[in-house]
């Protein structure tokens, strides 16, 4: 949703261009396609990842997100 200038992601899941679950059982790739699908998205409204002010995950699986996060710390 875009207003008064802010845009605001929701929902943003790892999913293929064939709707199925990206890569299951590999979270470091679930979220290197999130970052694709949101970097992808802000763009189309000339926005980039340094114009991102907050941002909330959630796992089903804690020490699986821990291990993959050098996937997203590569992202900022």
């Amino acid at each position: 949703v875009h207003s008064n200038g802010l845009l605001h992601l929701a929902g943003v899941i790892s999913m293929g261009e064939n709707m199925q679950v990206h890569a299951p059982g590999d979270m470091a790739a679930q979220i290197n396609r999130i970052y694709d699908i949101i970097e992808e998205t802000l763009a189309k409204c000339g926005a980039n990842l340094a114009h991102v002010v907050n941002e909330v995950m959630y796992t089903t699986d804690i020490a699986k997100l821990m291990e993959a996060a050098p996937a997203r710390a590569k992202r900022y």
